[in-house]
């Protein structure tokens, strides 16, 4: 890249076109931008229409699950739907199909298409999740864990494995590495031209 930018820059040889190039990378970027846009286009109908959706069962506490299913119906582009929702006695979720008990799931997911299987429940109820995925073990359906986290308001969360592990960030600071230094870069520019 160095050795092209100094080619361009300096025009060295005669198969280096400085017009060429520039239309080329223009007319590429635009072409990228236009064709990401129309895939995007395309999901979003086809998803609207009920195609191309994961189908995915809650299974956990109401109130979790509750939450969740609303999130997943505010975020159609994302190409999830709420199938069901299995729970041990708690009241129905607002608008999704209650299906059965925790104990009901497997034999649920055996015998209907299922994509995925998202545990909504506290972190106490680890005996429950263990459970669910002894239970499911032999199931080609993905699993995932949504803890509850919605209560504790929380404003730099993430999820990253540091040490092969699965660290879940309560509260992180983005000013780490380069982003600190851009920062102070940033802090002292805006300074010096205020």
């Amino acid at each position: 890249l160095a050795l092209f930018t100094v080619a361009y820059l300096t025009k060295l040889g005669p198969t280096f076109s400085r017009g060429w190039l520039t239309l080329w990378a223009g007319l590429s970027w635009i072409g990228l931008l236009v064709l990401r846009l129309s895939l995007r286009k395309a999901l979003r109908i086809l998803r609207k229409r009920g195609l191309n959706q994961r189908y995915i069962i809650l299974a956990g506490q109401a109130d979790i699950g509750e939450e969740v299913a609303r999130r997943v119906v505010q975020a159609p582009w994302a190409g999830f739907a709420v199938a069901g929702f299995f729970s041990d006695g708690e009241k129905a979720i607002g608008g999704i199909k209650t299906l059965g008990e925790l104990s009901d799931l497997p034999a649920y997911v055996e015998e209907h298409v299922v994509d995925q299987v998202w545990l909504s429940m506290p972190l106490r109820d680890e005996d429950k999740v263990r459970k669910i995925l002894h239970e499911l073990r032999h199931s080609t359906v993905n699993i995932r864990f949504v803890p509850d986290l919605f209560g504790l308001r929380l404003l730099n969360h993430s999820v990253t494995e540091v040490a092969g592990l699965a660290v879940l960030n309560l509260s992180t600071s983005p000013m780490e590495g380069t982003n600190w230094i851009l920062k102070e870069v940033e802090d002292k520019l805006l300074s010096l031209v205020i």
